[in-house]
């Protein structure tokens, strides 16, 4: 990670509440001797333009997973799909299962509740820093980097056609109502399903379902 080689964590955040977001950053500096708070904004987009663009890229930043511009779920997504660089950790003031799923997709490396900052942020701050999720959760930011771009591939496989018939299934659609929304008949659909489970190396459309839910395909 970007400042590890001096021994201080440059940190950043993200959060759309001004004063949480203050608060919060002149807590974490005095957390740690280690702890740097490099910048803090209330905007995702802002956010994203300093993480991938700018020269002052943190070594953790810190995401309010609900953000007004952009969610935060989104701002870790386009983070993690560039680079490995820079550790994710979303945080929340809702119960943290409203939002587990989403950051763990989302390739972040920890969230944690508004709550429990106190006890729990110094850590997962350290273990993001290098990389580590703050639990077997989550997965660690190499990782979570590679399934992306593997999604990036896979996605880039899938006809705009064929994504849509997947993303059908998934809500819970028929073959039957499928083909009478793109006015095509179900020997269509399912000439669609068997190009989808070939590229994707899968026997059943349930796997093929599966692995769109697990690389974000559709």
């Amino acid at each position: 990670m970007t400042g590890m080689g001096n021994g201080t964590i440059g940190i950043a955040l993200v959060d759309n509440d001004i004063w949480s977001a203050r608060m919060l950053s002149q807590w974490i500096e005095q957390a740690s001797v280690d702890f740097r708070m490099r910048w803090c904004t209330h905007s995702s987009a802002d956010a994203l333009h300093r993480c991938l663009f700018g020269r002052n890229a943190p070594d953790v930043l810190i995401v309010d997973m609900a953000l007004n511009d952009i969610s935060g779920d989104v701002v870790c997504k386009r983070i993690r799909r560039r680079n490995d660089d820079i550790g994710l950790l979303c945080i929340t003031a809702y119960p943290t299962e409203r939002y587990e799923r989403d950051a763990i997709e989302a390739g972040a490396q920890g969230l944690l509740s508004k709550e429990c900052l106190v006890k729990e942020l110094p850590a997962a701050i350290v273990r993001a820093a290098r990389g580590l999720p703050m639990d077997d959760r989550f997965l660690d930011a190499a990782a979570a980097h590679e399934m992306m771009q593997r999604g990036e591939a896979m996605r880039s496989m899938l006809s705009d056609r064929e994504r849509d018939v997947l993303r059908r299934y998934m809500r819970g659609d028929a073959t039957a109502q499928i083909a009478v929304a793109l006015r095509v008949s179900p020997n269509t659909v399912f000439t669609y399903i068997h190009r989808i489970l070939r590229k994707l190396h899968v026997s059943t459309r349930n796997e093929a379902m599966a692995i769109c839910r697990k690389y974000d395909l559709v």
